[in-house]
């Protein structure tokens, strides 16, 4: 199998496995690697089928029971997906790192199938059943993401910090959910706990001066992050941070030389190209900004932050069939007032009053909660090309129709 394999002779590797499966029927690596083969083959059907025979004769594989759920997920079964995973992190106690795609897959999955709770209830289960270990701890933490799961999950991360104390990743977390409350001078405390403060690891070094940042406080947050990438040039998350403060700082020299650094320690992630096109658009390198916004885009198509920013600038610029390019983009995979108002901007700008008035009527009726920031720009773009009072006879005619109205 193997051999054949090496050569890419995918039936002679098909062959192999199913004749070594016939002489140990109960080989769960060998069954493995037939449904890998299958599934390479288009025999997706016949993938699962070994797989479902290997996980019963193997039941307390772990391996195995998890590559039956990525099976069943692809091939659409996902109710069944998702049961196999939380099989399959119930067998693995966290020891073998391969098998962290599955508690990732019923994060992931519990959430696609509308019952999130299923992933939370699973981590309780597992600190019942595993009080002592610290990583089950972790992951109830980790399961727990809504504001009012935040006192349970800080009851968990306790518990690993009694059970780990040295565990920077508990403390990080920590001190991650108390920000996310409010609660500023807890969350630096529990950045710098004592069990580790003599020698404080970069991560959490890093996490005091986000907090900092997060409560606004950025002339405290930002010398310490430029101290910590000084110290390591290769720490991403430190670039991150500090070119998203820069540019909320309207520093945008810096904000380029942060986000360039984030770009060369990640070329193959969309979101330092943009950050970097949108500083060269500040720093007045146009060309040089919408050549790294495209780039994202090639690099991932439906990328809509690089497209937002790009279709301001080529619209700013009056490039307008670029323009309508990224706008379509942004019409495939984004949706809601955001969109309708680009619309409305391109049709302003162009010349086509009755788009424009279109995208507005349409926008008058979108749901919406409170007052909208997006019809607020719509009625501004619909001023600014002599639109007032359609724009007001729309809002009226939106008002009057019983449908939804956006602005109440």
């Amino acid at each position: 199998a193997e051999a054949a394999r090496a050569t890419e002779a995918n039936d002679d590797r098909i062959e192999a496995l199913r004749q070594a499966l016939v002489a140990a029927p109960g080989w769960p690596p060998a069954a493995r690697e037939l449904a890998e083969a299958l599934s390479e083959a288009g025999q997706d059907d016949d993938a699962v089928a070994v797989l479902e025979a290997a996980a019963a004769r193997a039941p307390l594989d772990p391996l195995t029971q998890w590559s039956l759920a990525d099976r069943l997920w692809q091939a659409g079964r996902s109710r069944d997906a998702l049961d196999r995973a939380k099989r399959t992190v119930r067998l693995d106690p966290g020891l073998d790192p391969r098998l962290e795609v599955a508690w990732a897959a019923v994060n992931a999955w519990s959430d696609r199938l509308d019952v999130p709770e299923e992933a939370a209830e699973l981590a309780r289960d597992l600190t019942r059943d595993r009080a002592g270990d610290p990583r089950s701890w972790m992951r109830l933490a980790r399961a727990l993401t809504a504001p009012d799961q935040a006192d349970e999950a800080l009851a968990a991360l306790e518990k690993a910090i009694a059970l780990d104390p040295r565990n920077i990743e508990a403390h990080d977390s920590k001190a991650e959910r108390l920000a996310a409350m409010g609660r500023f001078d807890d969350a630096l405390e529990a950045a710098r706990p004592p069990q580790l403060v003599t020698d404080l690891p970069l991560v959490l070094q890093g996490r005091a001066a986000w907090v900092e940042a997060r409560r606004g406080n950025y002339a405290a947050a930002i010398p310490p992050m430029q101290a910590l990438v000084a110290v390591d040039p290769e720490y991403v998350w430190g670039w991150q941070q500090l070119a998203e403060w820069y540019n909320e700082t309207g520093r945008p020299e810096n904000y380029l030389e942060a986000a360039s650094e984030f770009a060369r320690l990640r070329p193959e992630h969309p979101t330092p190209l943009t950050m970097r096109g949108e500083a060269k658009l500040q720093t007045g390198d146009r060309a040089g900004g919408k050549a790294d916004l495209r780039e994202a885009l090639t690099l991932h198509p439906g990328y809509s932050p690089a497209a937002v920013i790009l279709f301001d600038a080529c619209l700013a610029d009056e490039e307008h069939k670029d323009a309508r390019a990224a706008l379509a983009v942004l019409q495939e995979h984004l949706s809601g007032p955001e969109v309708l108002v680009k619309q409305l901007q391109f049709a302003a700008r162009t010349g086509d009053a009755d788009g424009a008035a279109r995208a507005f009527a349409e926008l008058c009726q979108t749901p919406g909660e409170g007052p909208s920031l997006f019809l607020q720009m719509a009625l501004t773009e619909m001023h600014s090309a002599d639109l007032d009072d359609k724009a007001a006879e729309l809002l009226r005619e939106a008002w009057e129709s019983g449908e939804p109205f956006n602005p109440w």
